[in-house]
C-alpha cells in the first residue's frame, strides 16, 4: 500500500481532474515529469487514460496501487486542495507559514511568488527544477507579499524598485535564513526567497562529494597560509556551502578568520562575519578597510562581482593573507580571464590564484534506476560506445521521478607555475587547456562525469546537455 505525504504530489494538478471523476474511476494525479503526468489508479482503463490525456493535454503514466490506497489518498489530497483553494479571512495568515514550512519539508532551494492576471503562482525550485506549488487569489497574494516584506524589514510602500532583505525563520527547533528579493514586473511585484539553513548537513569536506583525489589536493591548499582559492559555478550550484565548509575546516584558535558577505548566510562560531548594509554605511569598501586593521589571517569574500571586490581579494592574497571567494565563470580556467575583465592587473590576478574549483549540482538517480546499454554517445569529449549506463525509473521512495536529490559535479584546477608562465606569456588557450588535460585530467569535469555515469549515480543524457 502506498503511503504518501503532502509534498509527494503537485496539488495544482487537481485543478484538471474534478473530485467526482477521481472518485468514480479511482485515479489521482501525482506530478508532471518528462514523459507526462504520473497518476496512481486501482486499474488501467483505456478510456479513462485517454480522458486524462485530454484533461492534461499531455501523456499519462499510470502506476497501479490498491483501491484502498488510492481512495484514501484521493480523500486526503482533495481535502487539502480544497482548503488551500478556499482561504478565508480567518486563515489568510496560514498562507505564509504553510508556504515556508512546506518548502523546508520538501528541501526546496527557492520560492517564487509570481503575479499574474488572477493573482499569483507560487512555484518551488526542487532538485534544480521548478514545480508549481499553488495559486493565490489577488487578496492572498497581497497578504503574503506584505507579510514577507514586513518580516524582512523592507519598505511595504515601495514597489517601483527592487529590494533585498532577510528573514530568520524558526521551524522544528532549527533556524533558517530566508533571503528575500523583490522585482517589479509588468504584472506586479514578484518575490523570490532563497532558503538557507544552519543545519550541519555535512560533517566534513569529504561529505561534500569530491573524489578522494580531489580531496587530497583541496586539503593541501587549505593548509597553505596564503594564496587564493576561488569557487565558480552557476547560481544554486552549492558554492556557498562548499565555501563555508572550507572555512570550518581551517577554523582553529590559532587562525583569525573574517568574512564579508551580502548577507551572512550561515553563522559559524569562532569566525568574525560581517554583512554589507549600504543603508547603514556598511559598504564593502568600509568593511574591508576595517578588517585589515584587525590582523586577519584569512579573508572570505562572499562573491567577487565587480572591480572593487576583485581588487581587494587579489591584493589581500598578494600581501600574504589567505583568501576565499566565489565568482561566476563558465569553467576553471575562465576564472583568470574573469578577474582581468573586472579590472585586476593580469600579473596580480595570475600571481594571486592558487586553486580554482568549478562545481555544479546535478540530479542523482534513485536506487530504482534501470540498467541499459548505449551504442554511441559523446559526453564532455568522452566517447561512449556500447557502454553500460543507468536511466531513471520511478518508485514510491523517489515520488515516481527516478531521482533522489542532487550530487556534486566538480573540477579542480591547480594554477601551477607552468600555467602561470603560459598565461603571462599569452600562450593560446588551446595549448593551455591541452596541458591542463594532460596534467590534471583526474581532477576534471570529464573524469568526474565518467565516474558518475559508470557508477550509476547520474543519467548519461542529463550529462550530455550540461555543455
Amino acid at each position: 500500500m502506498i503511503s504518501l505525504v503532502l509534498e509527494d504530489i503537485e496539488l495544482d494538478l487537481l485543478n484538471y481532474v474534478n473530485y467526482d471523476f477521481a472518485t468514480k474511476f479511482n485515479v489521482l494525479p501525482i506530478r508532471r515529469y518528462d514523459n507526462g503526468v504520473i497518476i496512481i489508479c486501482s486499474e488501467i482503463m483505456d478510456k479513462v487514460i485517454n480522458d486524462l490525456k485530454v484533461m492534461f493535454n499531455d501523456n499519462v503514466v499510470p502506476y497501479i496501487r490498491s483501491i484502498e490506497s488510492v481512495q484514501q489518498n484521493i480523500a486526503h489530497y482533495y481535502e487539502v486542495f480544497k482548503s488551500r483553494q478556499n482561504l478565508s479571512d480567518e486563515n489568510l495568515d496560514d498562507i505564509y507559514d504553510d508556504t515556508i514550512r512546506t518548502a523546508i519539508d520538501m528541501k526546496v532551494s527557492d520560492i517564487h511568488i509570481e503575479p499574474n492576471k488572477s493573482g499569483s503562482n507560487v512555484r518551488f525550485r526542487r532538485n534544480g527544477e521548478l514545480e508549481m506549488f499553488k495559486k493565490l487569489s489577488f487578496r492572498a497574494h497581497k497578504f503574503i507579499s506584505t507579510k514577507i516584506k514586513v518580516m524582512s524589514n523592507l519598505d511595504i510602500t515601495e514597489k517601483r524598485i527592487s529590494q533585498d532583505g532577510k528573514i530568520t525563520y524558526k521551524y522544528n527547533d532549527f533556524k533558517y535564513n530566508l533571503r528575500v528579493s523583490t522585482l517589479l514586473t509588468s504584472k506586479g511585484e514578484k518575490i523570490s526567497i532563497r532558503i538557507h539553513n544552519n543545519r550541519n548537513e555535512y560533517e566534513n569536506i569529504i561529505d561534500l562529494g569530491f573524489s578522494e583525489e580531489q580531496i587530497e589536493i583541496i586539503e593541501k591548499y587549505l593548509m597553505k597560509k596564503n594564496g587564493m582559492i576561488i569557487l565558480s559555478g552557476p547560481t544554486g550550484s552549492g558554492k556557498s556551502t562548499t565555501l563555508y565548509k572550507f572555512i570550518e575546516h581551517i577554523n582553529t584558535e590559532k587562525v583569525s578568520i573574517y568574512t564579508i558577505e551580502d548577507p551572512v548566510e550561515y553563522e559559524i562560531d569562532g569566525i568574525n562575519q560581517s554583512s554589507i548594509n549600504e543603508k547603514a554605511g556598511l559598504t564593502f569598501d568600509e568593511i574591508s578597510k576595517n578588517i585589515l586593521r584587525h590582523d586577519p589571517d584569512v579573508l572570505m569574500i562572499g562573491e567577487i562581482r565587480d572591480e572593487e571586490t576583485a581588487k581587494v581579494a587579489v591584493s589581500s592574497s598578494v600581501v600574504g593573507h589567505k583568501v576565499f571567494s566565489t565568482i561566476h565563470a563558465k569553467d576553471s580556467l575562465s576564472v583568470v580571464t574573469r578577474l582581468i575583465d573586472l579590472g585586476v592587473s593580469e600579473f596580480l590576478a595570475i600571481d594571486a590564484l592558487d586553486l580554482v574549483i568549478s562545481q555544479r549540482l546535478v540530479k542523482k538517480l534513485c536506487r530504482c534506476k534501470k540498467k541499459k546499454y548505449i551504442d554511441e554517445m559523446i559526453v564532455f569529449n568522452k566517447k561512449y560506445e556500447k557502454a553500460k549506463y543507468y536511466s531513471p525509473n520511478g518508485c514510491e521512495k523517489c515520488k515516481f521521478t527516478g531521482y533522489s536529490g542532487r550530487i556534486l559535479l566538480s573540477e579542480i584546477l591547480v594554477i601551477d607555475d607552468i600555467i602561470k608562465d603560459m598565461l603571462l606569456k599569452k600562450k593560446i588557450m588551446a595549448d593551455i587547456r591541452k596541458y591542463i588535460e594532460m596534467k590534471y585530467f583526474e581532477y576534471s569535469f570529464s573524469q568526474n562525469v565518467q565516474t558518475l555515469i559508470e557508477s550509476g549515480e547520474v543519467y548519461i543524457k542529463d550529462m550530455e546537455i550540461l555543455k
